[in-house]
């Protein structure tokens, strides 16, 4: 299994487990990612609200990636046994 990686529009590139895209009962779609937890949570908040894109390469596919556009507003944060899992997701008027 190769690395997976994300990059955002910020020009920020992370390691990550997993990055799967969700529709929510309510109709609002999430993004959830899961990451080795390397830094302070308000850097996580500066990272990652606010995203216009996030590309997510595996090096086990070379040339694929797949990109989540949209997912702008980072609404959860859970730090567990040396990961973060970050939720977000679209606003309304996106």
């Amino acid at each position: 299994m190769g690395m997976r990686t994300i990059t955002t529009n910020k020009g920020r590139t992370f390691p990550v487990a997993w990055a799967q895209a969700i529709q929510r009962r309510n109709g609002r779609p999430q993004l959830v990612i899961e990451l080795p937890q390397d830094q302070e949570a308000a850097q996580y908040v500066a990272d990652f609200d606010g995203l216009e894109s996030i590309k997510l390469v595996d090096d086990a596919q070379p040339g694929a990636y797949t990109m989540y556009e949209g997912y702008n507003r980072l609404t959860g944060m859970i730090r567990r046994d040396g990961t973060v899992r970050l939720t977000l997701e679209k606003d309304d008027d996106v």
